[in-house]
């Protein structure tokens, strides 16, 4: 488990982090968002280590990471592709890891199997596309086998089949048991995978809880109206009748638009003016609505 406890941190007068505290269970991928310089990859860079907070405490596994024994099966971190030599083989590179962290080097044709690059084992890194070079480089985070995973921007480049393998990926690592920060601007994607989310803004925590939390608290927060989608044998009939309800309704596509009401509550008014009710779907709000809604409030907060 991530635990991130009262961080702050400060450059100069400025402060980028303010009393930030969250938790990334075991055996769940924790979506990690905000806008840029939110205080994302500070917060990251904190929890391994490579940028000291002004205050605050940080815990990966039950310790702060610089103090674990096995560092490398303690985390595995991918903050980007770019420090990947273009010079060697993605075997070579892989080897190289292994050797350095005390892995044994058969290792080595595993994990280009577990990132689909076993066919380019033997190419140079300057030959690869931005998402071949992503997954070399989840696969090199994933090498040790560690506990913790941070993953930074990880589906940047990747193809459609790229995204169908990350989302697999994952979410068979957090089946596993590995607790993963996923920090990502790809909401839809993380919205696919997420088990909880972690929003940050100004260096401060917006909300945080599991995915239908997030979603539910930003609806109830800030007023958002359930929307109901509903097709029916006589749309003007209904449309009149849920109006006379009070019910702002509206035409769309072949059916109506209904906000605000719950659906059985819907479904029992159509019922009532005679109308037959063929489909009935709530519209569900998703990460990205709910993030935009989160930070539009926030700036209007500031």
């Amino acid at each position: 488990m991530f635990i991130i406890d009262s961080l702050t941190k400060t450059y100069g007068g400025s402060t980028v982090l303010d009393d930030v505290s969250f938790c990334a269970p075991d055996g769940a991928i924790t979506g990690f968002v905000g806008p840029n310089g939110a205080g994302k990859t500070t917060t990251m860079r904190i929890i391994t280590g490579l940028t000291h907070a002004t205050a605050g405490h940080v815990e990966v596994g039950g310790e702060p990471f610089p103090a674990a024994q096995r560092p490398a099966r303690r985390l595995g971190v991918f903050l980007s592709a770019e420090g990947i030599p273009p010079s060697m083989t993605a075997h070579a590179y892989l080897d190289y890891a292994c050797r350095t962290q005390g892995m044994p080097t058969s290792r080595v044709a595993q994990v280009l199997a577990d990132v689909d690059l076993s066919w380019a084992a033997h190419h140079r890194v300057t030959s690869f596309s931005l998402g071949m070079r992503q997954r070399l480089g989840i696969g090199a985070a994933t090498l040790t086998e560690p506990s913790h995973l941070i993953l930074d921007e990880p589906a940047n480049g990747l193809d459609p089949d790229g995204i169908r393998w990350f989302r697999d990926f994952v979410r068979a690592s957090a089946d596993s048991g590995v607790s993963i920060l996923l920090s990502s601007h790809h909401m839809r994607e993380l919205g696919a995978v997420a088990d909880q989310v972690v929003m940050i803004d100004g260096g401060r925590i917006l909300a945080h809880g599991s995915l239908q939390e997030f979603l539910a608290a930003a609806q109830a927060q800030h007023g958002e109206q359930q929307v109901v989608y509903l097709e029916v044998s006589d749309p003007d009939t209904a449309r009149h009748a849920l109006l006379a309800q009070g019910i702002t309704v509206e035409r769309q596509h072949h059916g109506l638009m209904a906000h605000g009401v719950p659906p059985e509550r819907l479904a029992a008014l159509v019922v009532e003016s005679g109308v037959g009710l063929t489909h009935l779907a709530a519209q569900a709000q998703s990460l990205e609505d709910t993030y935009f809604t989160l930070l539009g409030a926030s700036n209007g907060r500031n």
